[in-house]
């Protein structure tokens, strides 16, 4: 049975709807950054790129041309291998056609074969075997055979597939230590520098990251914005705001492919710093330029969570049903929403949105859901359904201002 309450209703009602607005921003604003690029470039699944780099450089046969190499298939099929010379080209055909294992097995073979004394052969033999090794995710083979090689030969090329192994592996540090070494070696590899920033972005060693991505852009890597978009997005997980703005920014003058991006980050980097109306002004110039890339949903989402700290309350609600329209899929967005729509009064529409992040049983959510839920209940004049809510919230929470909030409103209720 539905219950009435007498004619009171409307003013201290609205006042408590007008305080809820402190309650829905009591509520931590949960920040999911798009990073414009992924901050890591990979060393390979298997570990196989810079083995394969390698093996490239020191087997004549992958780099000959379609009718040399046919004739050493030919010779292959038609010859019982004798001599190391033999064996050795018929394991080059092997790795030419990525036949690792069976490689492997011929060039163990010339190991055995070769002269002791032919310092240059037995290191690029046991490069070779080690570079098979980790093609083939034998690491630790791979490290010791590499520990055959005389000193100071295939010094690069060692660093490099020895950093790959040690990220299989998952130690961390030492795939450190011997990108930074190959970098004091090549330190105009860029590709391999953002790889280094990368692996500290991911240790949250931020400033020497940040330090990596000037040296990158110092070589010549901001030609096309992509340097100064990498430093930006190391800079925004190093809470430098500001300094991320300025190097999106820059990537955009630099001529980097998406510019709508650069904005985008602009307007994120500038709600984390809480300025809002940037986050707007920034937004609105990333939609106007448009994307082939991504879509807005979540550009759109903190845009309206900048209106609704600007108190733009109808254009905060637009914002947010456009990211909500468009597949966001955070719950927040709806609880947001129904904070506008509380505060704007239209009290269905924000019961609705309520209802929809209580199903969703998202604890940081759900003790202010029910009490604005039950705020807008009893504005609506459904009375039991208000104390139910409140009710609810004084269970979940047992102390506090939004218990105090819950209880006094119940006392006014009964």
């Amino acid at each position: 049975m539905e219950e009435n309450k007498p004619q009171k209703q409307t003013g201290w009602i609205r006042s408590w709807w007008t305080r809820g607005v402190a309650a829905f921003l009591a509520v931590a604003m949960t920040c999911t950054i798009v990073l414009a690029n992924a901050v890591r470039i990979q060393l390979g699944s298997d570990g196989g790129s810079a083995s394969e780099q390698a093996l490239s450089e020191t087997t004549d046969y992958i780099n000959k041309n379609p009718l040399a190499r046919a004739g050493d298939v030919i010779t292959r099929f038609f010859t019982n291998p004798q001599t190391l010379e033999q064996y050795y080209q018929n394991a080059s055909v092997l790795i030419g056609a990525g036949q690792y294992e069976q490689a492997l097995g011929l060039i163990k073979k010339c190991i055995t074969m070769a002269d002791t004394s032919d310092a240059a052969l037995l290191d690029e033999l046991w490069l070779k075997c080690g570079c098979l090794e980790t093609l083939t995710q034998q690491y630790d083979a791979a490290l010791e055979s590499f520990t055959h090689i005389s000193e100071g030969t295939y010094s690069a090329e060692l660093l490099l597939i020895k950093a790959q192994i040690f990220d299989e592996q998952g130690e961390t540090e030492q795939t450190i230590s011997a990108l930074e070494s190959y970098l004091l070696l090549h330190p105009e590899d860029n590709d391999t520098r953002s790889t280094l920033a990368g692996i500290l972005l991911e240790q949250e060693r931020y400033d020497a990251a940040i330090l990596q991505y000037d040296a990158i852009l110092a070589n010549g890597g901001g030609a096309n914005g992509d340097g100064y978009m990498q430093r930006a997005s190391a800079k925004l997980m190093a809470g430098d705001y500001e300094g991320a703005v300025i190097d999106f920014l820059s990537a955009k003058d630099a001529g980097y492919a998406d510019p709508s991006a650069c904005y985008a980050q602009c307007a994120l980097a500038s709600y984390l710093k809480e300025d809002y109306p940037s986050v707007v002004s920034y937004g609105e110039q990333a939609i106007e330029i448009g994307s082939q890339n991504f879509t807005y949903e979540t550009l759109y989402y903190y845009m309206g969570l900048a209106q609704l700290n600007l108190e733009a309350y109808d254009k905060a609600a637009e914002l947010l049903t456009k990211s909500i329209d468009m597949g966001i899929g955070m719950v927040e967005a709806h609880y947001y929403r129904g904070a506008c729509y509380m505060v704007n009064g239209n009290m269905q529409g924000a019961v609705e949105d309520f209802t929809i992040v209580i199903d969703q049983n998202v604890t940081m959510l759900l003790s202010n859901s029910y009490f604005n839920r039950g705020v807008c209940y009893a504005d609506l004049q459904d009375y039991a359904v208000a104390k139910s809510d409140l009710q609810k919230v004084l269970e979940l929470e047992q102390e506090g201002d939004l218990y105090e909030s819950a209880k006094t409103m119940l006392d006014l209720l009964n």
